[in-house]
């Protein structure tokens, strides 16, 4: 080891020996050590932080920037811990994360109590002086890797907390909060919600094609008695055997388009079948109960159009 008085000169050359000391402005002290064998030259500072410098390899115990500082690569940036690269950047790509390893990027808490800390990821921003068109901005992606040789493996998921409730891979996209089954609705605030579709799902304006809707007519029994005609019933079977029997209509106004078919088991000319009104609504133009009492009658068809019913087919008599 040697010591030297600094002084001005255009080049300074370290030759390979064991340490050299030199003394800096401050009062402090800095050893610069070269290595004959591994080429490596490396600064000691007094307070025992380290900075290395090894065929073109930066190596800090510490290393803090200021002010407006870079760090300029060839190819390619590397960042280790140990052995292990942690963060390689180039002019296009940052890899994150040791091969094999999990990675996960945190925003550290804050010193004291906050709410609604943001973290922030945006693609080119565009503008009037960017070469893409003002407000135009760039895209983000995000892709999962590519594994077993598979370019569509891997899955992305969305959290909250460990709570996922967003999931796509290349099987499809799931939302595991929403019900297993259903269709997707908003309300008013944009939340999502998910359910089997109910007759307020659609619009009386929709204006859906006939040839796509397969009908299921429900049945229903109705025995010498005086009944209500139940929601959803296409087909009526009256025994009126015994005695006259009386149907209750649906106020029209929930039954637009619905058309019902009522068969009668025994002549009415003995027991009347009686249509009886949920309202003011009228039957055939006529604002009164229908009575069918004609003894070759044996069927009666009903249309409504949300405001009155009409026989389209049987014989009624008033």
């Amino acid at each position: 080891m040697s010591s030297q008085v600094p002084h001005r000169v255009s080049a300074l050359v370290f030759t390979p020996v064991d340490t050299s000391i030199v003394p800096i402005p401050g009062g402090s002290e800095v050893v610069l050590a070269a290595d004959s064998s591994s080429g490596k030259l490396e600064a000691i500072f007094s307070d025992g932080t380290t900075f290395e410098l090894n065929k073109g390899n930066l190596s800090a115990t510490a290393l803090t920037l200021s002010g407006t500082s870079s760090i300029t690569g060839g190819t390619a940036l590397s960042l280790k811990i140990g052995s292990a690269t942690v963060v390689t950047i180039t002019d296009a790509t940052l890899t994150i994360g040791a091969a094999e390893a999990t990675f996960t990027l945190t925003q550290a808490d804050a010193p004291v109590d906050t709410a609604g800390a943001v973290l922030t990821i945006q693609s080119q921003k565009g503008g009037a002086k960017s070469k893409t068109a003002d407000g135009a901005g760039g895209n983000i992606v995000i892709a999962t890797g590519v594994g077993g040789g598979s370019a569509d493996a891997g899955t992305f998921a969305l959290k909250i907390g460990a709570t996922s409730v967003l999931t796509a891979n290349k099987t499809g996209l799931a939302a595991p909060k929403l019900n297993a089954a259903g269709v997707v609705h908003t309300d008013s605030s944009g939340v999502f919600s998910t359910s089997t579709i109910v007759d307020a799902d659609v619009s009386a304006s929709a204006a859906i094609a006939g040839t796509k809707v397969t009908p299921i007519l429900t049945t229903q029994s109705i025995t010498n008695t005086t009944a209500a005609l139940t929601d959803g019933v296409g087909i009526v079977f009256v025994d009126n055997s015994s005695s006259t029997t009386t149907i209750n209509l649906p106020a029209p106004a929930s039954n637009n388009g619905r058309i019902v078919e009522i068969f009668i088991g025994t002549s009415p000319a003995t027991h009347n079948v009686v249509l009886h009104r949920a309202g003011s609504e009228k039957i055939d133009g006529s604002a009164a109960d229908k009575t069918c009492s004609d003894a070759t009658t044996r069927g009666i068809c009903l249309s409504c159009n949300g405001t009155d019913w009409f026989t389209v087919a049987g014989n009624l008599a008033a």
